[in-house]
């Protein structure tokens, strides 16, 4: 429930004391390289917190701690507190359940122009996380 969109610096809003993503360093090496070649394609997300007093963020904490001068658009969006909690729980987590396409996911890093050791990994791994949630996936590997 987006309200309205403001270019706003993006260390202006406060990171989410709830947040339970941790960005390692390989992540944030990727989004800088992202970022770099391809430029902004996302807003950052906010909400106004009671809790906390000021406006904080659901989605862009990576983007942020790579550069928090940097503008920003930023969707402003009118949830609370609990449905932010809420939003922080399934936001990035719902791609996750999406059934995979592996040979077309194949075919697009293959096709693709960005540094592919950037983002190389072990599809077992992700396999393993999504089957934790009582997915199953269908993995050429």
């Amino acid at each position: 429930r987006i309200q309205e969109f403001k270019k706003v610096r993006a260390g202006d809003i406060k990171d989410n004391p709830h947040n339970w993503r941790i960005h390692p360093e390989k992540q944030t090496k990727v989004m800088k390289e992202i970022l770099a070649q391809y430029g902004k394609i996302a807003p950052l997300i906010a909400f106004e917190s009671e809790e906390f007093g000021d406006w904080c963020f659901i989605d862009g904490h990576l983007r942020t701690e790579i550069d928090p001068d940097e503008m920003w658009w930023v969707g402003y969006t009118d949830l609370n507190d609990q449905e932010a909690k809420d939003m922080l729980g399934v936001y990035d987590w719902t791609a996750e359940l999406a059934q995979k396409e592996y040979a077309a996911f194949d075919a697009i890093r293959e096709q693709a122009k960005y540094e592919k050791s950037l983002i190389d990994f072990d599809m077992s791994q992700l396999n393993t996380r999504i089957n934790a949630f009582g997915v199953t996936t269908d993995s050429q590997d």
